[in-house]
């Protein structure tokens, strides 16, 4: 089945409407006449607050010290650093025999994803991994609050207010 789009519809005060002619065909070809379907409205996220998200990381990025600087290969590697540590992550753990054998496993799982952060505690290996903020895994709702942590996160790596680098986003996009 191909992917599904949204079909723009308006309630004329009985049933859902397609808008257009070509939301017509395009739920033609998505869905069987009679088909009960489950509706719910998802606000539109907004692109001009991711792109102000990325602007404010990337600028980040570019002014970090030189020892933050060698830490962070990319701007993407410091916003997804910055979702795992303000918990917009998974989580896995491996119960190792020994210490040694845990310092072994998070070597390996380091190389799995360069964007992973490994912690090892005793025999205890814990791999997180930053969740996407894409539009399809978050909510408006959901992104807002994590671009509000990573910008948080960040401000606070390199010693700015978190207005200031949000403001100083707004004046590089």
């Amino acid at each position: 089945m191909s992917e599904q789009r949204p079909i723009h519809c308006y309630w004329d005060g009985e049933v859902f409407r397609p808008d257009s002619p070509y939301m017509v065909r395009c739920a033609d070809k998505q869905f069987a006449r009679g088909e009960v379907l489950r509706l719910v409205d998802e606000p539109e996220h907004s692109t001009r607050s991711r792109q102000h998200m990325f602007a404010a990381v990337e600028e980040a990025w570019k002014n970090l010290p030189p020892l933050l600087a060698e830490r962070f290969s990319s701007p993407d590697a410091l916003r997804k650093y910055a979702l795992i540590k303000s918990g917009h992550c998974y989580s896995d753990s491996v119960i190792c025999p020994s210490h040694a054998d845990a310092m072994r496993v998070s070597a390996w799982g380091r190389q799995i994803d360069e964007f992973t952060l490994v912690t090892v505690n005793k025999n205890v290996v814990t791999r997180y991994t930053a969740k996407s903020q894409s539009k399809q895994a978050m909510s408006k709702e959901e992104f807002q609050t994590s671009k509000d942590d990573v910008l948080r996160v960040v401000s606070e790596l390199i010693g700015v207010a978190k207005q200031e680098l949000a403001d100083n986003a707004g004046k590089a996009a």
